[in-house]
């Protein structure tokens, strides 16, 4: 705003320079007409020739004056451009710089999850190869223990048949809990081999009647140990 201010003096300057010009033509040409010596004597004196050179003394320092605005407002553009220029240099490394830090971020979440999951599959073969080994185990147990409880039971019930006559009540009572304690085997035998197909079948839900267990438990309990007196609530 300063060098436009100084501008518009040189320009005031200059009009005012042209306008001294113009008058003095004017009075030249009123001279001529009045007196070509009074004239000539005016050309003599130069003051025309002074104006001029003053005009043309004037317009070289606007011009020079505009020279000098130019080339400080290219070194200003230039020095903003290269600051702009600066600017999208570490507005991109900036960038990079996230960029980066985000792949390493990426890189490691995906090495997490690639480790997790080989984690998740080895214990999945370990599960299944101990539900195999569970199962090939409670087939062998189960198989192994039928055939002794099968002998119990059957001699039990043949020694009742045969000689339950010799026997008193008390002798009754303990081939009954042999019976008992055999066909109690077998049930938990079904029940391992059942237990043993589950990772081979959809799991069913269905209510159970959890006072029915605790009374079923508590009678086995008080058959095996008649002699104690226990109250189950």
């Amino acid at each position: 705003m300063q060098w436009n201010r100084a501008q518009e003096e040189a320009l005031r300057n200059l009009k005012a320079l042209t306008a001294q010009k113009v008058e003095g033509l004017q009075q030249r040409i009123v001279l001529r007409q009045t007196s070509l010596d009074v004239a000539a004597q005016a050309m003599r004196e130069g003051h025309v020739a002074e104006l001029s050179l003053e005009v043309n003394l004037e317009i070289k320092a606007m011009k020079a004056t505009e020279q000098n605005l130019l080339k400080q407002r290219r070194s200003a553009a230039e020095a903003s451009s290269a600051k702009v220029e600066d600017l999208i240099i570490v507005g991109n490394l900036v960038a990079a710089l996230f960029l980066c830090i985000a792949g390493a971020a990426v890189r490691t979440e995906f090495k997490r999850r690639t480790a997790l999951e080989q984690v998740a599959v080895k214990r999945g073969q370990e599960l299944s190869a101990s539900n195999k080994e569970l199962e090939a185990f409670c087939y062998s147990v189960s198989h192994d223990l039928r055939a002794p409880l099968r002998g119990i039971d059957g001699f039990s019930q043949a020694l009742l048949e045969d000689y339950g006559a010799q026997l008193d009540e008390q002798g009754w009572q303990y081939l009954e809990r042999v019976r008992a304690g055999t066909q109690r085997m077998g049930a938990l035998i079904d029940d391992l081999l059942n237990l043993s197909r589950l990772t081979r079948a959809d799991l069913q839900r269905e209510d159970v009647n959890l006072s029915s267990v605790a009374t079923t438990v508590a009678r086995d309990i008080g058959v095996a140990q008649a002699d104690r007196k226990v109250e189950v609530n």
